[in-house]
């Protein structure tokens, strides 16, 4: 009751005008309309920011077309940058026309369309190239240098029909195989004087004969790397190795042109070439000739010597004589030839008085 009648009071205390202003406003909707401009407004910043990112890379992309037309026309389809020289460069024994035909480079054609790093893989791709060089020398030229790999033995092998000195035959199942200072294979196709003179190197197996691979077995680099300190300690003694034989699984039986045969462990190389380059000058200085050497043993080295017993020879005999000096002539003699002197006849030399020099120059001065 007590609200009632509050509520009839605060209605007393309205107005007529006031009354029918609420009666009015409870039949109103409160409705809010969106507008349309309002929600293009909101979308228009990124959709003004696609359309521009799009008309941006349509600019860049018809400058870009119109700059490679342009490129293409002046120098790719230019008959002036098309491939007229080539030069080529080599410290070894290739040859020209079959670097060419590895490459299949021909000329005539685009010079900028060339693959240069392509082609240089297909020049290292072939064993007997150690690094090549290809430079592309503005309007029609390209410059090929190739390093080639220098053998520095042969090898041997009977089980896998590998021949020293010879030149690769199918027909006749023979191969010519050679290594280079890295343990490289390389085949020899071209039989070269100074190939003639290198090292053999003997193997009772042969793992790999692919050309490009590596030698084996590892014993088999053991001898490369005899050879290479051989070559460069005993270059001044003119002591030149002529065939290594793995001899065991650790060791290595060289032969020198100076006829020794000196057995070589399968580490310490230097220092076995060094105990042997010392050895040889020791034995020269003595006059005697190293037979055989074993360097296996690091105290007490076996050596054996060959006992010259032959009788030089009439060569021999010759350099021994000294060389006459001219003869004066008297003060007033006239010039003229000199006169014609008789040889002098020796007796033959006796074998026991021929065993050294001091024996045969003795005998000389005596005879």
């Amino acid at each position: 009751m007590k609200n009632r009648r509050a509520k009839s009071r605060r209605r007393g205390n309205l107005s007529l005008a006031e009354r029918r202003e609420r009666r009015s406003a409870r039949h109103i909707l409160d409705v809010k309309v969106k507008n349309r401009r309002d929600k293009k407004k909101r979308t228009s910043p990124r959709s003004v920011f696609w359309v521009k990112g799009l008309i941006v890379v349509m600019a860049v992309a018809t400058i870009f077309i119109a700059v490679h037309s342009a490129a293409r026309a002046y120098l790719i389809d230019n008959p002036e940058y098309r491939l007229k020289l080539i030069a080529y460069e080599t410290d070894g024994v290739l040859s020209r026309q079959r670097v060419l035909d590895y490459l299949e480079l021909e000329t005539g054609g685009k010079l900028l369309e060339i693959d240069m790093p392509a082609l240089r893989e297909k020049l290292l791709a072939k064993p007997e190239i150690k690094s090549a060089q290809l430079q592309r020398d503005l309007p029609d030229k390209i410059t090929i240098s190739v390093n080639e790999r220098s053998p520095i033995a042969w090898l041997a092998c009977r089980s896998r029909g590998v021949v020293p000195k010879t030149v690769s035959r199918e027909d006749l199942k023979i191969r010519g195989l050679m290594v280079d200072e890295t343990g490289i294979i390389l085949e020899c196709r071209r039989l070269m004087p100074r190939y003639v003179a290198l090292p053999v190197i003997k193997l009772r197996d042969l793992g790999e004969t692919t050309p490009g691979r590596r030698i084996q077995p590892a014993e088999a680099m053991s001898a490369v790397d005899l050879i290479k300190a051989c070559d460069e300690a005993l270059y001044l003694d003119s002591l030149k190795v002529r065939e290594i034989e793995l001899a065991t699984e650790y060791s290595l039986l060289a032969s020198f042109n100076s006829g020794a045969e000196v057995t070589f462990g399968m580490s310490q190389l230097e220092k076995q070439v060094e105990d042997f380059r010392l050895i040889h000058q020791d034995s020269l200085k003595k006059g005697r000739r190293l037979g055989s050497v074993n360097l296996l043993m690091k105290k007490n080295i076996p050596v054996r010597f060959i006992e010259t017993s032959q009788n030089p020879t009439p060569e021999e005999v010759e350099n021994l004589q000294p060389i006459p000096a001219p003869r004066a002539r008297p003060a007033g003699e006239e010039s003229g030839p000199e006169p014609r002197r008789t040889p002098k006849i020796r007796r033959s030399i006796p074998r026991e008085r021929a065993d050294n020099a001091d024996g045969v120059r003795a005998y000389l001065r005596t005879g």
